[in-house]
């Protein structure tokens, strides 16, 4: 179960999957998975990188604080 709803919601609407976060995050898929789900933290900067990616995808403007809502 993802820790991150709005950012789930998001991936799902934007037709993005775990792959390409991992692509752009140069992270194996399985780890965005487990950071996705809560197992291990998410760095600032990565933070950063995986809105810009919502972002330009869904072509919004979500904050970092929408997309990591607990």
């Amino acid at each position: 179960m993802a820790k991150y709803k709005n950012l789930e919601a998001e991936m799902v609407r934007c037709g993005l999957k775990n792959e390409d976060l991992a692509e752009e995050l140069n992270i194996t898929p399985h780890t965005v998975r487990r950071k996705l789900n809560g197992e291990i933290g998410i760095a600032i900067d990565e933070a950063r990188k995986i809105q810009n990616c919502i972002n330009e995808a869904a072509e919004q403007n979500f904050t970092i604080d929408f997309l990591f809502a607990g």
